[in-house]
């Protein structure tokens, strides 16, 4: 894959290919997704957890409308380091 100088570099190339292409994408720990990727594990679990300490009965809860679709668009990466180049013997 290309090699980006900084997270920083990178987020702005992504961002400006989702902005000509209709799309938006999110910066999630060392992962970029689609805003409309699947509502994650921790989320579910967060809201299901709020929701019991309200204590609202469930036909009384608001009904909303999720605009997540599953899409599929995600870049994980991480940093890269000199010791990682150093144990490949390209060190000079």
């Amino acid at each position: 894959g290309e090699v980006f100088p900084s997270v920083a570099a990178l987020r702005d190339k992504v961002k400006e290919h989702a902005n000509k292409n209709g799309f938006c994408v999110v910066t999630e720990g060392s992962r970029i997704l689609c805003t409309r990727c699947a509502t994650s594990n921790a989320y579910k679990k967060r809201k299901d957890k709020q929701a019991a300490l309200n204590q609202i009965p469930v036909d009384k809860q608001r009904n909303r409308q999720s605009t997540r679709v599953g899409c599929p668009f995600k870049i994980s990466y991480s940093l890269y380091t000199y010791k990682k180049d150093k144990k490949a013997g390209n060190a000079a």
